[in-house]
């Protein structure tokens, strides 16, 4: 049976040929014999109708084989555009049943192109840094978000550990972990990349273990930074008005334990209730307008400012607070100044807290000058410069925090809130400006408000 299976398989042609060719040798002989020639003759009588057979089979089976072999060779070489054309017979459908493998082929391998560029581009618009890891901890793929968060390329980290690509140990004993028992782990870590970030990483085995893990790290640092920015806010909102509560309630109780009587003591503690009444109020005050202004509440107008008009009007206000302490109050305003596009009285809220701050930190003797011009790229330039007490480097990055002052009981001495600068720094940046300070200690602050000028914009359009 299993002969016959092996002759059906193989075809008839080959039989047929074997057969012919046997044929044409006895013929051959018996032609021979017929003519009484010798041998010679009666071979060359087989092998000329051989040979035409040899031919024959050549043009028929071998090159049309030979064919099928070749194409068979580039379609294995990832040619699936090759096509193998035999006519007829079991080898043209042979070659037709490769063609159609290599169409199917060639479906699979575009529907794969497209998935990978879909899963491409689905990993590359996450926010999250990803990257994949095989079996040995090394590194399959990463994606845009952590070829920028980390600093790498993909083709540079390729092979590499997470030891040599990433920098953290923490992260690499989360990967052991997972290629150790297969079970996820989700875990907060700090990682030092261009500054000390905080992460929170998953990671989890991939298809059936053996293929690697994935991480998935997400930044928290801003979150953490937010929340304790909320913490140390209402930290400080407590305790600032907590301070004038107290105060106000312990002359209260004096009062009302017996000292109304003596009228000098209920003047001095009755206006030191109202200093501090007033401080609280000015607090509520600017936790109200702050909080307008970060949520957007406060509407604020886009209108041609006179920016020489609101120096000189500021100038004005501090003239006698500045005479009283002994400071020299200057203004200088350039030739032909253009107005400023913005809001007038969020502007001169701006100036107002720049130069009350100036001439409360600047000691007798001291200047403070207000300044306004076009820098270089047309921009209105609005600076408050002084030669007060100055501000240390340390100090210099967080100054415009709520509640962040410099020194602490000096501030309250002087009856500030604590949110003058946070307030200025929101106004400028609501209105597309920014602002700068370069200070040091015992040499003074210099604070640069940069704004739009009038001719920057389109006063007839947006």
């Amino acid at each position: 049976m299993r002969k016959n299976r092996f002759v059906w398989e193989l075809g008839w042609r080959p039989l047929l040929w074997f057969g012919l060719s046997a044929v044409f040798f006895y013929l051959a002989v018996m032609l021979a014999g017929i003519l009484r020639t010798g041998p010679l003759a009666g071979l060359l009588l087989w092998l000329i109708p051989t040979l035409f057979l040899a031919w024959f089979m050549v043009r028929k089976i071998v090159r049309p084989l030979g064919g099928i072999i070749r194409g068979a060779g580039e379609l294995a070489h990832g040619n699936l555009e090759r096509q193998i054309i035999v006519d007829g017979g079991e080898l043209g459908d042979l070659a037709r049943s490769i063609n159609i493998l290599a169409g199917r082929l060639r479906k699979a391998k575009r529907r794969m192109a497209e998935e990978t560029d879909l899963s491409r581009a689905i990993l590359n618009s996450m926010m999250d840094a990803v990257v994949a890891l095989d079996r040995e901890g090394r590194v399959r793929l990463v994606n845009q978000s952590a070829e920028r968060t980390f600093g790498i390329s993909e083709d540079a980290c390729l092979g590499k550990t997470v030891v040599g690509v990433i920098r953290s140990f923490d992260l690499e004993r989360l990967v052991q972990g997972v290629l150790a028992d297969g079970r996820d782990i989700v875990e907060e870590i700090p990682i030092v990349t261009d500054q000390p970030r905080t992460f929170l990483i998953h990671v989890t085995g991939l298809a059936a273990l053996s293929a690697g893990v994935v991480a998935i790290l997400r930044d928290r640092t801003e979150a953490r930074s937010l929340e304790r920015a909320r913490s140390d806010f209402f930290a400080n909102v407590s305790h600032e008005l907590r301070t004038p509560l107290t105060s106000i309630k312990g002359f209260l109780e004096t009062l009302l334990d017996g000292s109304l009587d003596n009228q000098a003591a209920t003047r001095h503690f009755l206006e030191v209730m109202n200093a501090e009444a007033v401080r609280l109020s000015r607090l509520i005050d600017d936790l109200f307008l702050l909080s307008d202004i970060e949520n957007r509440r406060r509407v604020f107008k886009r209108e041609q400012v006179a920016v020489d008009a609101l120096i000189d009007r500021v100038r004005d206000m501090f003239a006698l607070m500045a005479q009283e302490r002994g400071v020299s109050l200057r203004t200088s305003v350039a030739a032909s100044l253009p107005p400023a596009w913005g809001d007038a009285d969020m502007i001169t809220q701006v100036l107002v807290n720049l130069v009350d701050n100036a001439v409360k930190y600047t000691p007798g003797g001291g200047e403070v000058e207000v300044s306004a011009f076009l820098d270089d790229t047309r921009r209105m330039v609005i600076r408050v410069s002084d030669t007060g007490v100055g501000i240390g480097e340390d100090d210099l990055p967080r100054i415009f925090e709520r509640f962040y002052r410099v020194d602490k009981a000096r501030s309250r001495a002087q009856g500030g809130t604590g949110l003058g600068l946070s307030i200025v720094k929101h106004i400028v940046e609501t209105l597309d400006g920014r602002i700068e300070v370069a200070s040091s200690p015992g040499r003074g602050s210099t604070f640069t408000v940069r704004l739009v000028a009038l001719f920057a914009v389109n006063v007839t359009g947006n």
